[in-house]
């Protein structure tokens, strides 16, 4: 009885780590909404419009190159991420992808404070409390 039920507890373990993951990797993937969803100040006439990435020309072109530089690098991440889980490859792939991820996250977050996008940096800052709170529901 002890024995099933420590295989149990197992398998039961095993199932919430992988559905973390896959959903870490969503997570990273719902960056696109950062590039398609106007979070972005556009002023035309003295009217301040929001616009997407697409339409954004309102800040510098290095800012503009570093936004996208970190929202792809941020969905292929969560891409792989989820390719990782699904194929069941080993627990050090994956730790490692999710290091990559929240650290590119967290440095996302910092740069959209520092070029004070307030709407981005709101959607971005929930995304990575949701990814801290997978996180912690993995640990344990």
């Amino acid at each position: 009885g002890e024995k099933l039920l420590s295989i149990a507890e197992k398998e039961n373990k095993a199932n919430i780590r992988t559905i973390c993951d896959l959903l870490f990797g969503m997570v990273d993937v719902c960056y696109f909404m950062l590039i398609l969803l106007p979070l972005y100040p556009n002023t035309v006439e003295g009217f301040v419009y929001s616009v997407n990435l697409l339409a954004y020309a309102e800040t510098t072109s290095f800012n503009r190159v570093i936004y996208w530089v970190m929202f792809v690098s941020l969905i292929v991440v969560g891409g792989v991420k989820i390719f990782l889980t699904k194929l069941g490859i080993e627990k050090s792939h994956k730790i490692m992808v999710t290091g990559i991820s929240m650290l590119l996250n967290i440095l996302m977050v910092l740069f959209l404070a520092m070029a004070r996008e307030a709407y981005a940096i709101m959607l971005a800052f929930m995304l990575l409390l949701i990814k801290g709170v997978l996180l912690l529901k993995y640990i344990k």
